[in-house]
């Protein structure tokens, strides 16, 4: 259930997004919603949210 999602990415197979009602940041599987899970917790309001991988990054 998302209660108050405010930043959100993908990166592969998964849709992550961050919770201020919750303050954590979530991930689910991006074609059916299943397999979430929460990545982060008890964040004091996470607003903003980056994917950072080697195969994200220029050149």
């Amino acid at each position: 259930v998302l209660r108050h999602p405010h930043a959100i990415t993908i990166f592969e197979d998964f849709v992550y997004w961050t919770d201020r009602y919750v303050n954590r940041v979530i991930r689910a599987h991006k074609w059916n919603g299943q397999n979430q899970t929460v990545m982060l917790y008890n964040l004091p309001q996470p607003m903003g949210l980056v994917a950072m991988h080697p195969v994200r990054q220029p050149g």
